[in-house]
């Protein structure tokens, strides 16, 4: 079964939340769709990740399918601003981001496929500083079961409140105990730490190059996130928080 490496969609990392396992599922469930009402080459999705941009099109239909199923343009392909401003400012990181974004992007073009062209470039554009637009890593499904059992052991072993291991997938980080065991116990099914709680940097580096295809992001979060604390449940906490603060995507991982 082969698996998309990434797709783009029109919500930037700086603007994303963490997104439910419904959304999650939504999205995809649109990318699918556009991917194959517009017949786009999944290659130039792909290359959007490293900023090359393509005239071609199939990819500009698809930006506007992705646009229309978000309900930023209508059938007609007018831009619903009321609607954008509310979807952009519910995940909104910084909110003078989102006022950029509508103020400089959401501008009507000759067509609906120029319209949506021109807001997804400049959105990028915008977003740029903050971290690209936002990405869907896909892994295989085994490798998904796998994440999925070490999530779920370690939330028996660790006792952590749900709520609190929820938020802090949103970013907001509780000072718990029991969530420290928890982000330690996945390191160490991760192969970032040993049973000492030293970090293994090489283990680290390699699994990091799954998720993260550019080299700069890579070192970036290797030199920032690669700090040992005063104990390993610490480390292990900070590293995830970290990860998660720093990188410019959110990760789901789904199959073709």
């Amino acid at each position: 079964m082969k698996s998309i490496i990434v797709f783009v969609v029109l919500v930037s990392g700086s603007l994303a939340g963490r997104l439910s396992h419904e959304k999650k599922e939504k999205l995809f469930s649109y990318h699918q769709g556009c991917v194959s009402k517009s017949g786009v080459d999944r290659k130039i999705i792909t290359q959007m990740k490293q900023g090359m941009r393509s005239e071609d099109p199939k990819f500009k239909e698809y930006l506007l399918c992705l646009s229309q199923k978000f309900g930023f343009q209508n059938e007609a392909g007018e831009f619903q601003r009321e609607v954008m401003r509310e979807k952009l400012t519910q995940y909104a990181r910084n909110a003078s981001t989102v006022d950029a974004v509508m103020e400089k992007c959401v501008v009507q073009k000759d067509s609906p496929v120029e319209s949506a062209y021109h807001y997804s470039m400049c959105h990028y554009d915008i977003c740029r500083d903050h971290g690209p637009l936002f990405y869907v890593i896909n892994i295989s499904e085994k490798k998904k079961a796998i994440f999925h059992s070490y999530q779920k052991d370690c939330a028996a072993e660790s006792g952590v409140n749900p709520t609190i291991l929820e938020n802090a997938q949103k970013e907001i980080f509780e000072d718990d105990p029991l969530l420290k065991k928890y982000a330690f116990c996945y390191s160490k099914k991760m192969g970032f730490q040993d049973e000492n709680g030293k970090i293994d940097e090489q283990s680290f580096r390699g699994k990091l190059k799954e998720l993260v295809e550019n080299y700069d992001e890579l070192e970036k979060l290797v030199s920032t996130c690669n700090v040992e604390k005063d104990n390993p449940e610490n480390t292990a906490y900070e590293f995830f928080k970290c990860f998660l603060q720093n990188s410019h995507f959110n990760v789901y991982t789904v199959t073709n």
